[in-house]
């Protein structure tokens, strides 16, 4: 816990400082934004078709098929999406970057970069952090759009549900609240993935076993925290919604 307010420490300072090289932020953005592109369409548009199936399966017993759109879009982009598109972007980019930095650790290359009078701080984790952080509200905006139409397409020509009243439905109780709630989420998410990860590939020791071991620790430790940050994050938005913003009935 130590070494980890440690690292913490050291970072946060060099987000104060001037950044490296336009480059190697560039790199990041297409490692972790783009090329995860194809993989969040695919995951948000299968989740956005189950929430379609189950919620059918329920309303179609009640009569409330029309219904089924905010019961899709709310979820989707409060909850599932920015979820879903975290734990993808753990399981590619977060598992990557710990073997990449612990390789470079148990090589001696981070050493390497100290003997050159280059901070590994700055030039290997300020730009893996800020672009995880920023791409993953990206993410899960596309995430978020493609799981809504997937609910939509299925519920409209699938199931035959009114198209008027499915897209009236989600209009009503569909609200901007939500999207920034989820869009909050993935920022920390991303902050969250990023330096955890991060942290256990800069403090690899032990080898080739070592990296394997920081690998699974990273991406079990970051798991637990955005579920646990799921929850509490959800209760707090609550919160907030029910003091300020739900309107008096």
């Amino acid at each position: 816990m130590w070494d980890f307010s440690v690292f913490l420490n050291r970072t946060f300072k060099q987000y104060l400082s001037p950044y490296p090289r336009f480059t190697f932020f560039y790199r990041q953005f297409i490692e972790i934004g783009v090329k995860s592109i194809p993989i969040v369409l695919v995951v948000g548009a299968f989740v956005g078709m189950v929430l379609a199936v189950m919620t059918y399966q329920q309303f179609s017993i009640l009569g409330i098929e029309s219904m089924m759109g905010p019961f899709i879009a709310v979820p989707m982009v409060s909850q599932l999406g920015p979820i879903m598109t975290a734990l993808m972007i753990l399981c590619r980019v977060g598992s990557a970057m710990t073997a990449e930095l612990g390789s470079m650790r148990v090589t001696e290359q981070i050493d390497a970069l100290h003997c050159f009078g280059i901070n590994p701080i700055k030039t290997l984790i300020v730009p893996r952090t800020l672009v995880c952080a920023a791409m993953l509200p990206c993410l899960t905006v596309i995430s978020d759009v493609i799981g809504i139409i997937g609910g939509w397409v299925l519920g409209v020509y699938v199931f035959d549900i009114n198209e008027s009243y499915y897209l009236e439905k989600t209009r009503s109780y569909f609200m901007a609240y939500d999207v920034y709630v989820g869009l909050m989420k993935a920022l920390v998410f991303g902050f969250v993935i990023s330096l955890f990860c991060c942290f256990k590939g800069y403090t690899t020791r032990g080898g080739a076993t070592g990296v394997g071991k920081s690998i699974m620790e990273a991406v079990v430790v970051a798991f637990i925290a955005i579920i646990v940050l799921n929850f509490f994050m959800s209760l707090i938005a609550t919160e907030l919604w029910q003091t300020y913003w739900a309107p008096d009935v």
